[in-house]
């Protein structure tokens, strides 16, 4: 089970329910391609799709305008919901376009177009069902990647279906019906891409935060050990000589340090200015602070086996 705030799992619904509509649109496709020229009660099926999926964008829409916490960038929600929106647009706009154009039969390329498109649409239903597990279940990714291979094929089935209609058809008229609504066809299967483009740029970025969270817990865990390491080197002297009571120095030493952090960042500008690349990325610095860690409780714990060896 995912583990999401009701609010969160709010748009993960919203967004199964639209992978859903999608795919029920795209099978309804399927079956007027097949089934063509039989097809007056698909057509206003896919009509009612198209309008139930514009229902479901202002429905998204409005739960992010209302809502203070989402499951990722609002930015990123509100471009997901658009571009689910354009599948089914470009479904129902090549059944419309068909009806206009009176054509009399079906080319097979439509026919692969439409199944690949069905199947680029499920693989992004299944792709949503599993968003909500993104961070420890690959096969977001996965499905994403799947649909992208039948935007890829289709690719294909667009070029050879141009070539066949260029060299084979010597009407013009069918000639310019068929080029319109094989780039119509082309465009709804990029939109499944696009869509798909879009869920793996949410999972990066997604990913992108939570190592950026590791990598400040890592950095005030390393502080906090470090403290300890240094510490005792820092006052060891000045305690040892009982120059200064033993609270005193501590005291003064983090004080001190505080101070001098706040005060001045020459240090730190001169390593950035060169001897290290600034444009390190974060899982190298989330590396960095793991291996200081460990280094830092390793000579600690021989630091303090010498130290009762001499008592």
């Amino acid at each position: 089970m995912s583990r999401v705030s009701r609010r969160e799992d709010a748009f993960y619904s919203m967004f199964s329910e639209f992978s859903v509509l999608t795919v029920s649109a795209a099978k309804l496709f399927v079956s007027f391609i097949e089934n063509y020229p039989d097809h007056e009660d698909l057509t206003a099926q896919i009509t009612n799709y198209e309008s139930l999926c514009d229902d479901q964008v202002g429905k998204i829409i409005s739960t992010l305008n209302t809502s203070f916490i989402t499951p990722f960038d609002r930015e990123d929600i509100s471009e997901l919901a658009l571009l689910m929106d354009e599948i089914v647009d470009g479904i129902e706009s090549v059944t419309a376009h068909i009806d206009m154009y009176d054509i009399d039969e079906i080319r097979p390329e439509a026919g692969q177009m439409a199944h690949l498109i069905l199947f680029a649409s499920e693989e992004l239903q299944k792709a949503f069902e599993h968003l909500p597990d993104y961070h420890k279940d690959d096969s977001v990714i996965d499905h994403t990647r799947a649909t992208n291979e039948y935007e890829d094929q289709g690719d294909v089935v667009y070029r050879n279906a141009l070539s066949s209609i260029f060299r084979n058809v010597t009407d013009p008229i069918e000639v310019i019906k068929w080029k319109s609504l094989m780039d119509r066809l082309e465009s709804t299967l990029d939109a499944t891409k696009h869509v798909a483009n879009a869920l793996q740029n949410v999972i990066v970025k997604k990913m992108g935060s939570i190592l950026l969270v590791a990598v400040l817990v890592a950095a005030v865990i390393f502080e906090f050990i470090n403290g300890f390491h240094d510490t005792a080197n820092a006052i060891a002297t000045t305690v040892y000589t009982k120059a200064l009571p033993l609270r005193v120095a501590i005291l003064m030493s983090a004080t001190m340090n505080f101070i001098g952090a706040l005060m001045s960042e020459k240090v730190a500008m001169t390593i950035a200015s060169g001897l290290v690349d600034i444009q390190l990325q974060l899982y190298v610095v989330f590396a960095a602070l793991a291996g200081a860690i460990i280094w830092d409780l390793f000579t600690g714990g021989l630091q303090f086996q010498v130290r009762l060896r001499m008592l």
